[in-house]
């Protein structure tokens, strides 16, 4: 027979009655047996009931006060290497409960500080062989007098009697690390044996409290060391701790000469509760990691460990441990109570910190204050309108150190390895610079990796929604390799990229020469983007780029430096075919930093070529120069150039199909490989392009000569740095130059904000205020002329004294005129160039006038505000160098009612 038995179980949830069922089927011995189990005797139900000591419930639950004392395997920590200059990550195996008993002695140490700011010694010394800790400090003793209500000693009572404390007022704030009447009590509660040694010169007294007996010869009973002499008279008080703090003797007395401010504190763990014998190496590796903890985040306190002095004189200092770049963290001393760091992390988020000299290893709310303020400051600069980059990818890339002094703190447990303190409570608060920290995200290259890593992801996710790169029909213009994406003779392949249609006409008819096997070529129209810093849509929309990157067979996300890889490629390498002048340069460079942006591996295998063509032709003698510094390097000691038959080349359009041929017949000789050779090149290119890097490119161009120049076609290869450094770098320098046509407008116009003296005369449309004179009329419909000042400002008589070029042997214009007036002060100024960025405000003439008088006569000048022609309203300088502008307006009727119309007079 069975029966069913039905368990009906009540439930109350959120106010509300639940009832459940649960069915079992049972036989009716069963269900009789179990029906007898459910007497109990009352008697015996009492005794599960027990009382526990404080103690007894700290040694039975060490999980609630000090955590696990069993040894936990393989636990990945930071320690300090033999050498002491670096951290380093090892695995280890030890237990927490025994470190944190060690911890509590020594941030107590440290605690210290806070109340004597003479302080300036903490001594730490683990005799592995008898398994003694010793802490010291000299700082303040506690004071040695009878407590008026305990009845015992001072240091009796708050080393021996758990839940003592000075920290239990709340309305005080206190830095410290001890908080809830825990602490050193632990310590003495898992200890064998434990001895504190302390003196007060306000008390005139030395108290020693410890073991002096039991005939154990390891264990100190030696006073602590004298510091400097004391003419008060004390006691030595002498009391015995044994059992776990559970026993201790009657205090002994002794009368002694010697006072000084200190205290030492020395333990013997009691090993067997954490399933040890001796100390290990692994769990002192942590007690020396503590050690030079305390030494980088307690300031003016030389700590030493094991008699050897810890060389980490302050917080940069020990984050400089952590790091193996030297100036890759920021560090800021924010405050007193505030310092923190931050370095990139290539492995997921990070934090060292500290609160009160407490180890927080699992972070907290004072980390997350930081680490929020990080990642506002830094979105910004890897945002655009069409892509978010995450604040949790941003907070990946962090590892932030924090070392801070909070008043009150609150932690997650008596382990305090999280604080909780809401920032709300903080006392003190820390704001990081955004300037600062905006400029550190740029130079260490945070900000590029960031969006580089998610153009990489969405191109790896848009991989498989890629067309077929065999399919290359529809691109127009390409002249294809017939061996291009060929298993086997594709890798012999070379794709010749030409600037524009001219320069494809070129080398089409090159390939009458080498023949259509081997080479393909590709015209591409202006300049390739600067993809180091376009947005990640825009690079996918970019025709030119794509169709570029489907003939030569490029996938995003691959990486090529595996030869299998590269065997898939539609052509072996690509050869660059631009003029020989400064934008054809740029080209080139552009095109290399598309490789390097996303295949950086290529650049290493040789993959980019470079044709050179000749620049200056000398018929009579059949010498060719293949850049104008190297045809003036030739002619500078000459004295028959005018006399030589010269031809310039333009362009690639200049040279005819015959010369072509020549070239092509000759191909290795027109060849210059571009070689990597180290870092060197990858900072070079990045240099070049990076626009976040403008204050490096500014020491880059001041220190490079304008004469430096690669020697084509003889130096048959050239180092991407030497390319940046002797080629681009005249780009980088003659990218001041504006366009002639815009330069002539802006000259001729003279509504209010632009020039307040014009060179040239406005005869047409040459731009309105309204649309900041972008709305010139066309070139071809607008006529100027001098003004009649242009004259007086560049007095004729100069002209003769003036300093001329010469282009293609002919005199051409002065290398710069010398106006009698500065006209950048007058007009204004407004630049861009690679590295600067320059704005001078306009001046009234006259005032400028009398100033250069001034200057000729030796006079001081006197300060100028800055002034516009014809502007109504006001300028006031707030501060040196800042002004304010002021403009007017006023209200008009209007024919709507309730709805004014606001007119601008002068802005």
């Amino acid at each position: 027979m069975k029966r069913c038995a039905v368990g009906i179980h009540m439930l109350i949830v959120n106010g509300n009655f639940h009832i459940s069922r649960r069915f079992c089927t049972l036989s009716s011995e069963q269900f009789t047996k179990s029906q007898k189990s459910t007497i109990i005797d009352p008697a015996v139900e009492c005794l599960k009931y027990e009382r526990k000591s404080p103690i007894e419930h700290v040694l039975l639950r060490p999980d609630t006060y000090v955590g696990s004392t069993t040894p936990s395997e393989n636990r990945d920590e930071w320690v300090i290497s033999e050498d002491g200059h670096r951290a380093e990550q090892m695995s280890l195996t030890y237990s927490s409960a025994l470190l944190k008993i060690y911890d509590e002695i020594l941030v107590n140490a440290a605690d210290n500080k806070q109340r004597d700011i003479q302080m300036n010694e903490i001594q730490v010394d683990v005799d592995r062989e008898n398994c003694l800790i010793a802490v010291y400090n000299n700082g303040r003793g506690l004071p040695i007098v009878v407590h008026p209500t305990e009845g015992i000693y001072v240091p009796t009572l708050i080393f021996g009697n758990l839940f003592t404390s000075s920290n239990y007022n709340d309305e005080e704030s206190k830095v410290v690390g001890g908080r809830n009447g825990y602490g050193a009590k632990l310590c003495n509660i898992f200890s064998e044996k434990f001895m504190v040694e302390t003196s007060s010169k306000e008390c005139g007294l030395t108290f020693k409290q410890g073991v002096i007996v039991y005939n154990d010869e390891s264990f100190p009973t030696d006073t602590i060391h004298t510091v400097e002499p004391s003419d008060k008279a004390g006691f030595c008080v002498a009391v015995i701790w044994t059992n776990n703090m559970r026993e201790r003797s009657e205090p002994i007395l002794t009368r002694t000469t010697e006072s000084v401010d200190g205290t030492r504190i020395t333990f013997r763990p009691d090993m067997k509760r954490f399933g040890a014998v001796t100390l290990d190496d692994d769990i002192c590796k942590m007690f020396r990691k503590r050690a030079y903890d305390i030494a980088g985040t307690l300031r003016d306190v030389t700590v030493c460990y094991n008699g050897e002095q810890i060389k980490i004189a302050s917080f940069r200092e020990y984050v400089s441990l952590y790091s193996n770049k030297a100036t890759s963290n920021l560090y800021v001393n924010a405050s007193r109570k505030w310092q923190w760091a931050v370095d990139c992390s290539h492995e997921g988020f990070q934090q060292i910190s500290f609160v009160n000299n407490i180890a927080t290893t699992g972070g907290g709310t004072h980390v997350n204050y930081i680490t929020d303020q990080l990642v506002n400051i830094i979105k910004p600069l890897v945002d655009t309108p069409t892509n978010r980059i995450r604040r949790s990818a941003i907070k990946h890339r962090l590892w932030v150190f924090v070392n801070v002094l909070i008043e009150n703190p609150t932690f997650n447990s008596q382990s305090k390895n999280i604080l909780t303190t809401p920032v709300l409570n903080f006392e003190s608060k820390c704001l990081c610079d955004v300037s600062t920290v905006q400029k550190w995200a740029i130079e260490s290259g945070l900000v590029e990796e960031l969006m580089n890593n998610t153009f990489v992801k969405k191109q790896t996710q848009r991989k498989s929604k890629s067309p077929a790169i065999e399919n290359l029909s529809n691109i127009t213009k390409l002249e294809d390799a017939n061996w291009a994406g060929d298993p086997i003779l594709s890798q012999e392949c070379r794709l010749f990229i030409t600037e524009g249609d001219s320069a494809k006409a070129l080398a089409v008819t090159g390939l009458e020469v080498v023949g259509r096997d081997r080479y393909g070529v590709f015209p591409i129209m202006g300049k390739p983007a600067n993809v180091s810093r376009m947005s990640i849509e825009k690079v996918i929309a970019s025709e030119e780029i794509t169709n570029l990157l489907r003939i030569l067979g490029l996938s995003y996300g691959v990486d090529y430096s595996a030869p299998e890889n590269r065997l898939k490629l539609r052509y072996g390498g690509l050869i660059i075919l631009t003029d020989q002048d400064e934008d054809g340069s740029h080209i080139k460079g552009l095109i290399i930093n598309l490789l390097h942006t996303f295949w950086p591996q290529l650049l290493r295998y040789g993959f980019i070529w470079s044709f050179s063509t000749p620049l200056v032709h000398l018929g009579s003698q059949t010498l060719t120069f293949h850049s104008i510094d190297e045809f003036n390097q030739w002619k500078k000691d000459r004295t028959d150039t005018g006399k030589l038959v010269l031809k310039y080349y333009k362009g690639l359009g200049t040279s005819t199909s015959k010369e072509a041929r020549e070239y092509f017949s000759k191909l290795d000789e027109h060849l210059v490989q571009f070689r990597y050779e180290n870092d060197e090149d990858d900072s070079k290119i990045h240099l070049a392009f990076d626009r976040n890097r403008a204050n490096d490119r500014k020491q880059w161009i001041r220190e490079r000569l304008m004469d430096s120049f690669l020697d084509y076609p003889s130096s048959r290869s050239s180092t991407f740095k030497e390319f940046v450094d002797k080629e681009l770098f005249r780009y980088s320098l003659l990218d001041l130059k504006a366009a002639l046509v815009t330069t002539i407008v802006r000259l001729a116009q003279d509504f209010v904000g632009t020039n307040n003296l014009c060179m040239l005369e406005p005869v047409g449309q040459f731009g309105t205020r309204h649309e900041g004179g972008n709305d010139a009329a066309n070139s071809r419909y607008i006529f100027t002329k001098l003004s009649p000042f242009t004259r007086l400002i560049f007095p004729l008589e100069d002209d003769n004294i003036l300093k001329y070029m010469n282009e293609e042997n002919q005199l051409v214009e002065p290398e710069w005129y010398c106006p009698i007036v500065p006209l950048i002060l007058v007009n204004g100024a407004e630049g861009i160039a690679t590295g600067w960025y320059t704005r001078v405000l306009s001046h009234n003439i006259f005032e400028v006038i009398d100033n250069v008088r001034r200057l000729i006569d030796g006079h001081q000048l006197k300060r100028m505000v800055p002034s516009f022609s014809d502007f109504s309203g006001s300028v006031k300088e707030i501060y040196e160098n800042h002004y304010e502008i002021h403009g007017k307006f006023k209200f008009v009727p209007s024919l709507r009612k309730n709805t004014p119309f606001l007119t601008y007079v002068a802005l």
